[in-house]
């Protein structure tokens, strides 16, 4: 069954080191996604009631005007009354995102991984400043890759993104166990069509070790 191309796909290893930042091909990555609950480090040295409970999206409350910014760069949103935020520009590979709680709320960070030119949407995200963590329910990425390398016996598909610069060495690694691949007339093939330096559609999760999976990946020419 395919994706909506709305809240996407699965996040990606890098298999070998990378720059990140803003080290673009000049063509837009997206970051979405929504903040569920904060436990802000002034909470923290509140009362008892306080530390024990998180805000959430049920209340909305706490949850408009958190600053979501890449580390490094002028990119950045704010939060609305739901805790939903969008942020578009020039950055890739991995990256850094603060999430800063207004009102001295304090500041919580994660490091994430966005292929070039693609869109990385976190789910029901936490905010703790206590700790300085930010942490995702879920991730969901989608973009236009290469196909860099196929190991059928191992289910697995080493990708790039299509628009990857000269020296960006981001490679993903997405699991075909868990994935559906589609061809160029919407019939599901197997890991036999895959060839290296084939251009495809993927849309999938994030799993937790960084690979992709639950993907679809729509072969193109």
């Amino acid at each position: 069954m395919k994706w909506n191309a709305v809240a996407l796909l699965p996040v990606l290893v890098a298999l070998s080191a990378c720059e990140g930042g803003t080290r673009g091909s000049g063509i837009s990555a997206f970051l979405l996604g929504n903040v569920q609950s904060v436990q802000s480090a002034g909470e923290a040295q509140g009362s008892t009631a306080q530390r024990s409970g998180l805000v959430d999206a049920s209340t909305g409350s706490a949850l408009a005007g958190i600053r979501v910014a890449i580390e490094g760069t002028r990119i950045g949103a704010t939060t609305d009354a739901n805790g939903n935020f969008s942020m578009r520009g020039n950055f890739e590979g991995m990256i850094t995102v603060t999430f800063e709680v207004p009102s001295g709320g304090g500041q919580a960070v994660i490091a994430l991984n966005v292929p070039a030119g693609g869109t990385l949407t976190l789910n029901d995200v936490t905010v703790d400043t206590s700790t300085g963590d930010a942490a995702p329910a879920s991730q969901q990425v989608e973009f236009d890759a290469e196909i860099s390398g196929v190991d059928c016996p191992m289910e697995t598909a080493a990708l790039i993104s299509r628009h990857h610069v000269a020296n960006d060495n981001d490679v993903y690694v997405l699991r075909l166990d868990t994935s559906t691949i589609y061809n160029q007339d919407g019939a599901v093939v197997g890991c036999d069509a895959l060839h290296v330096g084939e251009w495809a559609f993927v849309q999938g999760l994030v799993n937790p070790d960084g690979t992709f999976g639950n993907a679809t990946v729509d072969l193109e020419n």
